[in-house]
């Protein structure tokens, strides 16, 4: 596989965990017309979905080695092995960007209102975006 298919589909992963992101709150805020959970629950919930904003940090870390990693091995014979360790770390450093996101899923069936489902939803997608891969890294052999 050629680094600019490697590049293409990180890049259609990267859309797809925004996707997986974004529609689990947004249906949950519509579906949410009756509290399933108590609502005393809302607002601990809101603050601990905040909170996990931090947990992306040693994700993050873990990514930008990873880049590193990639851009230190470009055209060697370990370049391969880099791309798929630098998947398998934004793939989880994906998830936990997405935290905020669901727990405020969770939390509108307690019942968070909208502006703060929209706080979460705009921490989580912060996050995401720091996991995009730079268009820069390894362009000169696309």
């Amino acid at each position: 596989m050629t680094r600019g298919e490697v590049k293409r589909r990180l890049k259609a992963q990267w859309w797809q965990h925004l996707m997986m992101t974004l529609l689990p709150p947004l249906i949950a805020n519509f579906l949410s017309t009756e509290r399933l959970l108590p609502a005393e629950l809302s607002f601990p919930l809101f603050l601990f979905a905040s909170a996990c904003v931090f947990l992306s940090l040693p994700a993050f870390q873990r990514y930008k080695r990873a880049l590193l990693e990639v851009e230190r091995v470009l055209d060697t014979d370990e370049e391969p092995r880099a791309w798929i360790a630098l998947a398998a770390v934004r793939r989880n450093a994906c998830w936990t960007a997405a935290l905020p996101a669901w727990l405020g899923a969770v939390d509108c069936f307690a019942g968070l209102s909208a502006i703060p489902l929209m706080m979460l939803l705009l921490g989580s997608l912060g996050l995401l975006q720091l996991y995009k891969v730079p268009p820069r890294l390894g362009a000169q052999n696309s």
